[in-house]
């Protein structure tokens, strides 16, 4: 199943259907409400952080990522969730990445926890708790980082991509 076929049907199970009865009573304005009162949530869960993931596959197959990359997905154990991981087992490569669907810019602590608090815990759960495997990273944002995050991010070598060079990049 394709990517757009998923969103729409996760759309349709999330929105949709629990409001059948409330659109067939023409309840359009109460349905509008709730559908406004939880999209960009929605949004940010499903929709962006797979675009972000589409991204990193463009880009790995462009030659743009510091490494072949074997698999592209999310991580979730040992105690840690990140959004967008990418990794090659061979060459003990992976890169970590977080999408942020928000209205404010990214700020530094974002940066700080993935880099200091979250990979630790990754690296875990590598073959040999992470011992001589290389991290990089990437962060997605809907609307821009603050200066403050971007120096952190570079002082890691980060990737950093907000919405338009997200949709600039897909676009070709």
């Amino acid at each position: 199943m394709s990517i757009s076929v998923d969103n729409y049907l996760r759309f349709y199970f999330r929105f949709v259907r629990p409001n059948l009865s409330f659109l067939a009573q023409q309840l359009h304005e109460l349905v509008e409400k709730r559908l406004a009162e939880q999209l960009r949530a929605f949004v940010g869960m499903t929709a962006f952080e797979e675009l972000c993931r589409e991204w990193l596959l463009v880009q790995a197959r462009t030659g743009k990522l510091p490494f072949p990359v074997e698999e592209v997905g999310s991580h979730w154990g040992g105690g840690v969730q990140v959004d967008v991981v990418a990794i090659n087992w061979r060459e003990k490569a992976i890169l970590l990445g977080e999408a942020k669907w928000q209205v404010d810019t990214v700020r530094r602590p974002l940066i700080k926890e993935l880099t200091e608090q979250k990979t630790p815990k990754v690296l875990k759960t590598l073959p040999d708790e992470g011992d001589g495997w290389q991290v990089y990273y990437a962060f997605f944002a809907r609307t821009g980082f603050t200066d403050a995050a971007r120096t952190d991010a570079a002082a890691v070598g980060a990737i950093l991509v907000a919405l338009p060079k997200l949709d600039e990049d897909l676009a070709q």
